[in-house]
């Protein structure tokens, strides 16, 4: 298992989220124009590209799952 939120492969850490249901769900600014552009935090695509930022929802949907 990965040691850090933010080194995961997924949608929460790609360039192009934006928040939509937070900390769960996230908008897809390149599927905007394609096809469903609300994905779960943790999918991945073909299109991912890496970006560090501020968000949280990665670690924060992290810590609600181990919650539940």
């Amino acid at each position: 298992m990965v040691s850090k939120p933010n080194q995961l492969k997924c949608c929460g850490n790609c360039t192009f989220h934006g928040s939509y249901e937070y900390p769960f769900k996230i908008f897809c600014w390149y599927d905007y124009s394609f096809k469903d552009s609300i994905k779960d935090v943790f999918n991945c695509c073909d299109s991912f590209r890496w970006k560090a930022q501020r968000c949280n929802c990665v670690r924060d949907a992290l810590n609600r799952r181990k919650e539940k």
